[in-house]
């Protein structure tokens, strides 16, 4: 299969000093998209900057790729705001330059950006702030008002706080995505101090600031500083110290926060210590869940356990942190991830959670409705259980959960070689086509068959993977809004990208997109999945 490379710019890093592909860029009016260029590398595809339940990003039926030199981003996919237009059902199939790309200084780029609910942001490399698209509930912080913005716009003097290298050097940004009501929320902005500042919906206590209310600027948000990661699903918020601490506030109503109550917290609050990593078991505004990673090693609980087993240990609910040690005790935790109802079509009991052993074994336990734990069967497990590999498979050394709500498969991979493994539910094509010989039973490339896949299987990698020609540098999941449509990109070394699955809007940027809103619309048995992958049309 042939496919498209950068060849001129293949050995060369996509960082601060591609100041040849910028200085070129800067010197010329682009105005629009053009196959032809060497320069059009990806180096970054923009999510929503945490991972929670489903261990995916959330967007609007759209994608975000970070461009040429770390200079400019390119969407696909359903309206955004900030593509320069109000019309909900104007469709780009085939990636399009976001409109009014801010013109940078010559040695300022990109360094993180986030995809909330139509809307972008982004931070430079000088520590600017730059917003724009959907502004419901201010959450662009731009001048105190409500507006929505059809460009990326600077984050200017808000409140006193103003990023930039006079001011707070802004790092890293995030969003409080809400997939079940379809609403941006909140957004983050972590400092070089590591210091935390908010802006927009603060109505359980997502700011910090001893109130509800709903803030239009940016604020600082508490007294700490030397945060390196927050986490949030729209109703919590979970910040990580560099010392391991972790601090909480927002939503406790099901004793997520792990603070020993089930109140919500309107101001930061110390949670636990030593943690590693957090991820959210359930984003819906009731039976919350969260689990932590300890750098020992080990994973605790809290929140809402779910009648199936969700929290490895029983169907209790807790409100403080608690280990789980069924065949995990002795074991060293590398990782983990986790699905979850997070629609109101989905039950709150439907949740899955998956651990990576440091010897490359997965131990998995809860819903298993579509054979996503990896066991023998569909049934619910409730205590940690081994995942049964494919035969012959390398070290696992990533994990991706794909599918929204309660539709959910699992991806095992390992980054070296690219190859990689599913199981579970078909998720619009997500879980890809099977490398099994002709006797299979897994019935993967018969689209009308039962929706539940197992055993794992391994397979397909794309094309320039499996000749030899390029290596995976990253792969993301990606859900849009509450629905179970999942798309899946890798990102390969090469700057090409490559998508499989939902293609609802044209999400996927493969110049191809489905039919909505008509009759050939039947759920995921129709033409908007993608099973094989493509690349996207850059």
């Amino acid at each position: 299969m042939s496919f498209k490379r950068n060849k001129q710019y293949s050995n060369v890093s996509v960082d601060s000093s591609l100041k040849s592909i910028s200085n070129s860029l800067n010197s010329k009016k682009i105005d629009k998209w053009s196959p032809s260029k060497n320069y059009q590398k990806v180096s970054f595809i923009v999510n929503d900057g945490k991972e929670y339940a489903g261990g995916q990003a959330r967007t609007y039926w759209q994608s975000f790729f970070l461009m040429d030199g770390n200079k400019r981003f390119a969407f696909a996919g359903r309206f955004s705001y900030i593509t320069g237009t109000l019309d909900a059902e104007t469709l780009q199939a085939e990636p399009a330059l976001v409109v009014n790309n801010p013109r940078l200084e010559p040695d300022e780029y990109f360094i993180d950006a986030a995809a909330g609910h139509a809307y972008l942001v982004a931070v430079t490399s000088k520590g600017r702030v730059y917003s724009g698209g959907y502004n419901q509930n201010s959450q662009l912080g731009h001048a105190n008002d409500t507006t929505n913005r059809f460009s990326l716009l600077q984050v200017t003097n808000t409140a006193g706080v103003v990023f930039g290298t006079n001011g707070v050097r802004a790092v890293k940004c995030f969003v409080g995505n809400n997939p079940n009501l379809n609403q941006a929320r909140s957004t983050y902005i972590l400092d070089s101090d590591g210091k935390v500042y908010g802006v927009g919906i603060n109505d359980q206590g997502l700011l910090a600031d001893n109130t509800t209310t709903t803030r239009t600027a940016f604020q600082r948000i508490g007294t700490i500083d030397g945060i390196t990661n927050l986490y949030l699903n729209g109703y919590s918020v979970y910040a990580l110290r560099n010392d391991g601490n972790l601090y909480v506030w927002g939503r406790g109503g099901d004793g997520e926060l792990g603070v020993g109550s089930t109140s919500n917290l309107l101001n930061v609050t110390l949670s636990t210590t030593n943690v590693k990593k957090v991820i959210m078991g359930a984003d819906t505004q009731a039976y919350n869940s969260a689990y932590v990673l300890k750098n020992d090693g080990t994973v605790f609980f809290t929140g809402h356990a779910t009648s199936l087993g969700g929290n490895g240990i029983d169907t209790t609910n807790r409100n403080s942190w608690t280990q789980v040690t069924t065949n995990l005790s002795g074991k060293n935790v590398v990782d983990i991830v986790a699905g979850g109802s997070s629609g109101s079509t989905a039950p709150a009991e439907y949740r899955s959670v998956w651990a990576l052993i440091d010897d490359g074994s997965i131990f998995s336990w809860g819903y298993n409705g579509y054979g996503q734990l990896g066991h023998s069967g569909t049934t619910n497990v409730t205590t940690p259980t081994a995942l049964t590999l494919p035969t012959g498979f390398p070290k696992v050394n990533k994990m991706l959960v794909f599918g929204a709500n309660a539709e959910y498969g699992f991806m095992g991979i390992n980054m070296e070689s690219g190859r990689m493994f599913t199981v579970g539910n078909w998720c619009y094509g997500a879980l890809g086509i099977s490398n099994a010989d002709p006797s299979a039973t897994w019935p993967i490339e018969n689209v009308a068959a039962n929706r539940a896949h197992y055993p794992a299987r391994e397979v397909q990698t794309a094309p320039p993977i499996i000749e030899g020609n390029a290596k995976l540098k990253s792969i993301i999941s990606m859900g849009s809004a509450a629905d179970a449509q999942t798309r899946i990109f890798c990102l390969l070394d090469d700057g090409t990208v490559w998508a499989r699955g939902s293609n609802t809007f044209g999400e996927c940027g493969t110049l191809l997109r489905g039919v909505y809103y008509t009759s050939v619309y039947s759920h995921w048995r129709n033409n908007i999945y993608n099973p094989n992958w493509q690349q996207v049309a850059f």
